[in-house]
């Protein structure tokens, strides 16, 4: 695995909103793995390896990542703040988090210390939460109304086994794709091979719902939860157990049942995501973009979701990337079907 990509795009800030620094990282290392790259109006980037004919595989990671935004200054040196994307506030008191104004300012979020806190104090409301700049008065000329907050960066490799770090969710994925146009750099495919990153996802798709692109599949690459000894229910998944392979009304049968037997005749280890609605990713979206767009979905098992200290296991990381090129080294031209749109008369007698 590639662990100094991973770190330097997890130690890069990119709240929903405001992605460009790793938007620069993204263009600047597949440059030279496509045939063309071009970042369309919201900010999604899409990559191209072209092959020898007009079908086209698309794989999706999202760059963005959660985090908060000023709404209020105080001229003691403490800031008000709102979440973007979805954050729960139990886990907010005394993290560290790094405000991007006219530079980036460090601060923390305020925690009343055990011996002066009462019951009521430990009904925690964002409302009353507030940021530490340690500025005084001179925090407005620095930090203004609307300026985004992120988590402050951290990226750990624990026990050679998992990876702990920032906005694992969804830079692991956003890595993967990179690994897989760096392993078929020299090698032409039977299709068209895009890598989509893509933007505003953390607040509702956004990026996915904006694109225009056309694709016979579209794969996207994201994270789920992992079990930890107070989460039992079948909704979590095992780290280092493979790869959770999602399977609903969300994703396409025929191209499941292909990942699927890829991964069992090559004993590649697996997990499956039964999905009975929205997933709650990018391929919620991309099912109903044009006519239809069949959508497949891998994700990591993750722990702490959300938090500044997410954690994925280095042999699922690896795991999905087995996966992919696997199939994607099977996915022959004659097995990519074509969305023709069927009309009532053909579907009659």
């Amino acid at each position: 695995m590639n662990i100094e990509l991973l770190e330097k795009l997890c130690c890069t800030y990119g709240v929903s909103g405001c992605e460009k620094e790793v938007t620069t990282i993204i263009t600047n290392v597949m440059k030279n793995l496509c045939d063309d790259i071009y970042v369309d109006k919201l900010g999604n980037i899409v990559c191209t390896k072209f092959g020898t004919s007009d079908k086209t595989i698309t794989l999706d990671a999202h760059i963005d990542s959660v985090g908060f935004i000023v709404n209020k200054i105080y001229d003691n040196g403490f800031i008000g703040f709102r979440t973007i994307g979805g954050i729960d506030v139990r886990i907010l008191s005394s993290q560290e988090v790094v405000i991007h104004g006219k530079k980036n300012i460090c601060g923390i979020i305020t925690s009343k210390p055990p011996h002066i806190t009462d019951k009521k104090d430990t009904d925690l409301n964002i409302k009353d939460m507030f940021i530490d700049t340690g500025l005084g008065s001179d925090v407005d000329k620095l930090i203004s109304i609307g300026d985004l907050i992120s988590f402050r960066t951290h990226f750990d490799v624990l026990n050679d086994k998992y990876i702990s770090g920032t906005s694992l969710d969804d830079r692991a994925g956003v890595a993967t794709i990179i690994n897989i146009f760096k392993h078929y750099k020299d090698r032409k495919l039977p299709y068209n091979l895009v890598g989509l990153f893509s933007v505003r996802e953390e607040i509702g798709l956004k990026g996915a719902y904006f694109s225009k692109l056309k694709s016979d599949l579209m794969i996207v690459i994201d994270v789920t939860h992992a079990k930890t000894p107070d989460e039992k229910r079948d909704i979590a998944f095992e780290c280092s157990k493979g790869v959770a392979i999602g399977y609903g009304p969300n994703i396409d049968k025929y191209y499941y049942d292909i990942l699927i037997e890829n991964a069992l005749n090559k004993n590649i280890p697996h997990q499956i995501e039964i999905l009975e609605g929205n997933s709650g990713t990018n391929a919620w979206a991309y099912q109903t973009l044009r006519q239809g767009t069949p959508c497949l979905l891998l994700s990591l098992p993750l722990k702490y979701m959300h938090t500044p200290v997410e954690c994925i296991s280095i042999n699922d990381y690896d795991n999905m990337q087995m996966h992919l090129t696997e199939f994607l080294d099977n996915i022959h031209l004659n097995k990519i079907k074509t969305n023709n749109l069927i009309y009532a008369g053909d579907a009659i007698g």
